[in-house]
């Protein structure tokens, strides 16, 4: 301990800012807790080597209460220390790991790496060897929030089949929307029970700047995120770097991955389809337009606020450009695709010859 350059740390994981200006930081090698006061560089050791943590990593402060949790990993628990300095395990076995749900040392962790705490007080747990984010309620009732233990991958979806890969580090935001990194070398979102894919390329790693798929992350491990949920900050391990990114649902308009097709001298009487792929996947709508007035299902269109537009048994004057414009549903914008220039052909007119006859 010390002041400034005085105090020496071992290797550091975790680190928390609490409501006054100090810092807490895990010690993972010495299995210590100490506070930074960022006004004078002050350094002590805020949880002793005597309480027994073994390589603590995640943690995080509870605003509301002033009371710290750790995730002291190689024990496999979730300690609490509270607002007077008293330690104790908040939820999980010690020395037992496994990915049981139950009430405080009824539960199991399999090497919890990332805490963090909503606005109601509940705790939020990246359980990394399990592969999955456990939930903890104030009373110590621990469930299992997404994920399945012991089933590694990379699914998007509701939170009752999605999978995840090692995740390590978690944050939540004032709207209770979770973020966190995964081993895949992605970062995740969990909003409305839908767990997403936000940034990067499963299984590839690398330091591209990008939206979406595009940014290339290496071992990405840390992850904190303004309260609004307007700016994710991520600790890119291997490439040495902090990323900036801003989430799709919350602050950008949406992206037209895949835009809609020409229809060249289709028939009278003919099925057309189009479709727009368009991310993010979710919180996003639909309008297709013809010449620019908008479309409804009615006689033969269908699909008309959907990512497809069906038109069944076109008519010669349902020929033009089709154009969808895809809107967040947050009010982040909008964006309007390129032309689909449809011509129909037949019935009225007469035909066409593209090929002459050779002499």
């Amino acid at each position: 301990d010390g002041t400034g350059t005085g105090a020496q740390f071992g290797a550091m994981r975790g680190i928390a800012l609490d409501s006054s200006g100090n810092l807490y930081v895990t010690d993972y090698t010495y299995g210590t807790v100490r506070k930074v006061v960022i006004a004078t560089g002050a350094v002590t050791t805020f949880v002793p080597a005597s309480a027994g943590l073994s390589q603590p990593i995640g943690i995080a402060v509870d605003p509301a209460s002033g009371s710290i949790y750790i995730a002291d990993s190689a024990n496999y628990v979730i300690r609490k220390v509270t607002s007077g300095g008293s330690v104790s395990v908040f939820a999980g076995s010690a020395g037992n790991s496994g990915g049981t749900d139950g009430t405080g040392s009824g539960a199991k962790f399999s090497y919890p790496t990332g805490v963090a705490v909503d606005s109601g007080g509940n705790v939020y747990v990246a359980d990394s060897s399990g592969d999955t984010i456990r939930k903890i309620t104030s009373a110590g009732s621990v469930t299992t929030f997404a994920g399945a233990f012991g089933n590694p991958g990379v699914v998007d979806g509701a939170v009752a089949g999605a999978a995840l890969s090692h995740p390590y580090g978690i944050a939540i935001d004032s709207a209770g929307d979770i973020f966190m990194t995964d081993s895949a070398n992605l970062i995740r979102e969990i909003s409305g029970g839908t767990v997403s894919t936000l940034a990067g390329q499963q299984g590839i790693a690398g330091s591209l700047n990008g939206v979406g798929s595009a940014a290339w992350f290496s071992t990405p491990a840390g992850i904190a995120v303004a309260a609004g949920g307007t700016t994710i900050f991520v600790a890119d391990t291997s490439n040495n770097m902090i990323r900036k990114g801003v989430p799709y649902n919350t602050a950008q308009p949406p992206q037209i991955t895949t835009q809609p097709q020409s229809v060249v001298n289709t028939v009278v009487g003919g099925l057309v389809i189009l479709q727009v792929t368009a991310t993010p996947p979710n919180s996003i709508s639909y309008q297709w337009k013809l010449n620019g007035s908008s479309l409804s299902d009615a006689g033969n269109y269908s699909g008309t606020q959907t990512s497809t537009l069906t038109i069944s048994n076109i008519a010669a004057n349902q020929g033009g450009n089709y154009t969808v414009v895809v809107t967040s549903t947050s009010g982040a914008g909008s964006v309007t695709s390129n032309p689909s220039v449809i011509t129909v052909t037949g019935a009225g007119s007469p035909p066409s010859i593209t090929a002459q006859p050779a002499s």
